[in-house]
């Protein structure tokens, strides 16, 4: 999880000239054009001068001043070591930073491809200290992939809460991650939402391309 800026009420980019104008600003310093800015309630465009969203009646003064105590609320709980969610899992801090990745070359019974390199994680996020339970997957996907046909336990696995889901495809673990985020959304404000979310380890491209090469940033 990383923390999504807390949007200003700033004047930004002049939408007649495209000139960059400080954030106090009300005119563009170059054509004179009345600047424009963005609710922070609902995101829709209006002027600066405008204290009240037409859109959706937010005040602008308060609704900064809410998004501000949110950030820094959010900033102390995301400081945290570990975190626990609803549903009781609970997440360690791996912290930014630079480690070695690998083996070095006098360990015995190393593999050719365990060679050693720097590897730079530049922002902090949380990882789970266990696998997935079937409680916590059936908690929120509402499904039991481990059941066969008749809901008979599939071989090689034993049932209970809180032994690991498995039997999960692929897509079925990014289905599962979608919905977490999607629900651990609801209890943080729009405008930082798009900082939040739960995601599987390696499904993305920066992680394809990091494995490409023997050094990389993540």
């Amino acid at each position: 999880m990383a923390i999504a800026p807390v949007k200003e009420l700033t004047s930004g980019v002049c939408p007649a000239c495209n000139a960059v104008n400080s954030d106090n600003r009300k005119f563009c310093g170059e054509c004179a054009e009345s600047l424009r800015t963005v609710c922070l309630g609902c995101d829709i465009e209006m002027s600066v001068w405008d204290k009240i969203c037409g859109e959706c009646g937010g005040r602008q003064t308060e609704l900064k001043q809410q998004a501000t105590e949110t950030a820094a609320e959010k900033t102390a709980i995301l400081a945290r070591e570990t975190l626990t969610n609803t549903l009781g899992m609970t997440f360690n801090n791996i912290p930014a930073g630079t480690f070695l990745m690998g083996t070095p070359d006098d360990e015995t019974y190393r593999g050719g491809d365990e060679h050693q390199y720097q590897v730079t994680i530049s922002k902090a996020y949380y990882m789970q200290t266990t696998v997935v339970t079937q409680s916590q997957w059936t908690t929120v996907m509402g499904t039991e992939p481990w059941k066969g046909w008749w809901f008979l336990v599939r071989n090689y696995v034993t049932e209970g809460a809180h032994y690991p889901a498995v039997y999960v495809s692929w897509d079925d673990a990014g289905a599962y991650c979608q919905k977490l985020s999607e629900e651990g959304r609801q209890d943080v404000p729009l405008t930082h939402r798009s900082g939040v979310g739960v995601r599987v380890p390696g499904r993305n491209q920066d992680d394809v391309e990091l494995w490409k090469r023997p050094q990389g940033i993540w």
